[in-house]
């Protein structure tokens, strides 16, 4: 099974350029979120609500929501980053990624990891992957939907996508889905 590998590859690199996001880079934007400098985009590493893209803990932070059949989840953290990066290990660039979190009516937490791959990249496309539960224990559920590039929408801080199908591999189960990540 190709997909669920592409889908682990996915998780381990969006988790990994996180991490590295948070500890700065070489990013050469201010601490405090202040101004553009003209040269490119102001929003390469953007939190909702100032959270540093971990759980919010409350306050109602509203970053965006996921659709998976017939319930809608909200989301309470995310955390994007929306500037070209090369792949690691492999040819090609990621266009954009963002991760958001939140908790279904059943109390589990999910994580929503979307990733861009330019049309050079091993990964050509918009790849949209739903964690329902832990997803280190063998107990979780795995959706994924892999779409044409530029299915998921942008729209400055803001990432859309509807009308996709999410399939559980493990379960061969399928489910229509839709979701917004506010940066």
């Amino acid at each position: 099974m190709i997909r669920p590998s592409r889908a682990l590859f996915s998780v381990l690199l969006l988790g990994s350029l996180l991490f590295l996001a948070a500890c700065g880079g070489d990013d050469d934007s201010d601490s405090d979120g202040g101004g553009d400098d003209g040269g490119g985009d102001a929003t390469a590493a953007a939190t909702t609500d100032g959270n540093s893209g971990g759980s919010s803990g409350g306050g109602g932070a509203d970053a965006g929501s996921l659709t998976l059949g017939d319930e809608t989840i909200p989301l309470d953290s995310a955390r994007c980053f929306l500037q070209e990066q090369d792949v690691v290990g492999s040819p090609g660039k990621i266009l954009l990624t963002g991760q958001a979190s939140g908790t279904n009516a059943d109390g589990e937490e999910l994580l929503l990891d979307f990733t861009r791959f330019d049309e050079d990249s091993n990964f050509t496309g918009d790849d949209i992957l739903v964690d329902i539960g832990d997803f280190r224990s063998g107990d979780a559920q795995s959706y994924s939907a892999n779409a044409d590039l530029g299915t998921v929408q942008r729209d400055g801080d803001t990432l859309t996508a509807s009308g996709l199908t999410f399939k559980d591999f493990d379960a061969g189960v399928e489910v229509t889905g839709s979701f917004e990540i506010k940066c």
